[in-house]
């Protein structure tokens, strides 16, 4: 995820498509990655210390997943 930080930043300030995560209290984050489709970005709002749980590549096109949770 290091190597994604300035990716894992533009995501969250400029996302392409955003959705809620199956998780109370958690928001999904997803911008196009060149080279690789896609990047999700997993986040966790809990007052003072809200948090990146997880940022990972994606081949899929979140937006075309037609159902919730996937």
């Amino acid at each position: 995820m290091v190597d994604l930080r300035h990716e894992v930043m533009n995501t969250l300030s400029h996302p392409d498509f955003r959705e809620p995560d199956v998780r109370a209290g958690r928001e999904r984050f997803f911008a196009r990655l060149a080279g690789v489709g896609w990047i999700r970005v997993v986040t966790e709002f809990a007052g003072d210390s809200d948090r990146v749980v997880t940022a990972f590549p994606q081949i899929s096109d979140p937006r075309r997943l037609g159902r919730f949770g996937q």
